[in-house]
């Protein structure tokens, strides 16, 4: 298995966080609530860093399931 994760796009990473409560991933991700909520309302234009927390979160997340 591959130890690189693919970034998910933005619009996956949207889909994905829609069906979760924003601030534990604001706290998982070490990111602010503002930031993450702004990301999925689709009004931030985020940096890679940020995309990379939240698309490591998400992947993470889902291959722990």
């Amino acid at each position: 298995m591959n130890d690189e994760t693919k970034l998910l796009s933005l619009d996956e990473m949207r889909e994905a966080l829609k069906s979760r409560r924003l601030i534990i991933v604001a706290h998982q991700t070490n990111l602010s609530y503002p930031t993450i909520k702004a990301i999925v309302d689709g009004k931030a234009n985020p940096k890679y860093e940020t995309l990379k927390l939240i698309s490591d979160y998400l992947q993470g997340a889902k291959n722990a399931k």
